[in-house]
């Protein structure tokens, strides 16, 4: 089992999609449990606190199998548009 945290950059045009690589991990397979979220406490030189609660309510977000030692995630925008970074933690099991 890893966790860790990664930052998602949306870039400076709103956009409604982004995607991180997260790499260093060990032991992935297609059918590890890979979960990404955000945690409402979190900011970044681009977002503050209450960005990221709204991101977390907002957005939808999924990880997908890359290699034994990467994955992406996937920051989905359901409702408006995203800029900047973002923190995005995450676990594996």
């Amino acid at each position: 089992m890893a966790t860790g945290t990664a930052t998602i950059d949306f870039g400076a045009t709103p956009t409604d999609t982004a995607t991180v690589l997260v790499g260093g991990l060990s032991g992935l397979t297609v059918n590890s449990h890979l979960e990404p979220f955000v945690q409402g406490s979190d900011s970044t030189v681009d977002n503050s606190v209450d960005a990221h609660q709204q991101l977390a309510m907002r957005a939808r977000f999924y990880c997908e199998y890359v290699s034994a030692t990467n994955m992406n995630i996937v920051a989905d925008v359901m409702i408006g548009f995203a800029t900047g970074t973002f923190t995005v933690h995450y676990a594996t099991a």
